[in-house]
């Protein structure tokens, strides 16, 4: 959760743009993932694009038709 909030920040402070994040899950029995993402959703500024699982290829066509709609 730090860690993605002091991207967000950081992102922030230098006034880069962003259209969204992608929730990477790499531990698959991470204790309470709901509330993680809860937080996250929550505190990040920017909108949740989509959820890649470990080992899931991410359905890239699906995620470069979000950016395309946030950025139009």
């Amino acid at each position: 959760i730090n860690h993605a909030l002091l991207t967000a920040d950081a992102i922030l402070a230098r006034g880069t743009p962003c259209v969204g994040w992608v929730a990477n899950r790499i531990e698959t029995d991470l204790h309470a993932a709901g509330e993680v993402m809860a937080t996250l959703e929550n505190r990040l500024p920017f909108e949740l694009l989509d959820e890649v699982e470990r080992g899931q290829d991410p359905a890239l066509p699906k995620l470069v038709a979000r950016v395309a709609e946030a950025v139009a």
